[in-house]
């Protein structure tokens, strides 16, 4: 993979304006409340499993996994699986993130003499 994903969340209320960063890894990055999911967001407005964020390659997509709240991607409610692009706000229940694509850093290992 040329590239890495992330994912900030948000939540919108006043009191709470800390952003919080997530490295998605390629296959399904599971976003909810419960201790399993590989982004864990404790809030009262996320499902245990809320959304699913899948990688493959240079390609992201994302799914609502029956949340009690929805997810929604650009200001609509997710349906069915959608492409994520740069960019892109989502809206778990009411936590908001912004999809990131990140390049891969340099790697320091040495090359071979």
């Amino acid at each position: 993979m040329s590239s890495r994903a992330a994912q900030t969340a948000r939540d919108p209320l006043p009191t709470e304006r800390s952003a919080l960063n997530f490295e998605l890894h390629e296959g399904e990055n599971v976003v909810g409340r419960d201790w399993s999911a590989r982004i864990r967001i404790d809030s009262p407005s996320i499902s245990r499993h809320h959304a699913r964020i899948t990688i493959s390659g240079n390609e992201a997509t994302i799914e609502d996994l029956g949340s009690r709240n929805g997810t929604s991607v650009r200001g609509r409610r997710v349906r069915q699986i959608t492409p994520l692009a740069a960019g892109d706000t989502i809206l778990f229940g009411t936590i908001a993130g912004t999809f990131h694509v990140l390049d891969n850093p340099p790697s320091t290992e040495s090359a071979p003499n």
